[in-house]
């Protein structure tokens, strides 16, 4: 049965409420944009480990910069159809892109680069990466994008019509 209206909220995004009826094509779209955002580090809650800090930064821009274009294919394959109004999927979409994801990619994907350069062969990956200057400043970054993805993983999850599994529904 077609969704008839949704409504979503995003504060991290300054996106206030939106309502509008999807379409066949945006609920398809959101399925294919909640799958990929909800399995990547964009939305999964991010804890110190057993090091002391939160993983590689490397990573975690590389799964970034893998869901940035895999959301653009997904919204080039849906087609012109789910960005008829700036309140539709196609639009939302982008704006929490470029307000996110492509934030931080800006930020810090150079940066990361050109201190890996400096990395000698015999030094571990991982333990360089760690004593990046920006290390901690880029995961404090992330951990605050992941609030304003985890809100857009939902609304997508409300647009497409499904149901994600917790522990606490």
């Amino acid at each position: 049965m077609p969704i008839e209206e949704v409504i979503i909220k995003l504060p991290y995004f300054d996106i206030v409420s939106v309502k509008w009826a999807p379409n066949t094509n945006e609920r398809e779209a959101a399925w294919q944009l909640f799958v990929e955002f909800s399995t990547r580090i964009t939305s999964i809650k991010r804890e110190l480990g057993p090091e002391g800090d939160f993983g590689s930064a490397r990573l975690a821009m590389n799964s970034l910069y893998n869901l940035m274009d895999t959301s653009r294919k997904i919204l080039r394959e849906a087609g012109p159809s789910i960005a008829k109004k700036t309140e539709s999927l196609g639009p939302i979409t982008i704006y929490v892109l470029n307000q996110s994801i492509r934030k931080i990619l800006d930020d810090y994907h150079t940066k990361l680069e050109a201190f890996e350069s400096l990395r000698e062969p015999h030094i571990d990956r991982v333990k360089h990466e760690r004593e990046w200057p920006l290390y901690e400043n880029f995961w404090h970054q992330m951990v605050d994008m992941q609030e304003g993805i985890r809100e857009f993983t939902k609304a997508l999850e409300e647009i497409a019509g499904v149901k994600s599994y917790s522990k606490d529904n």
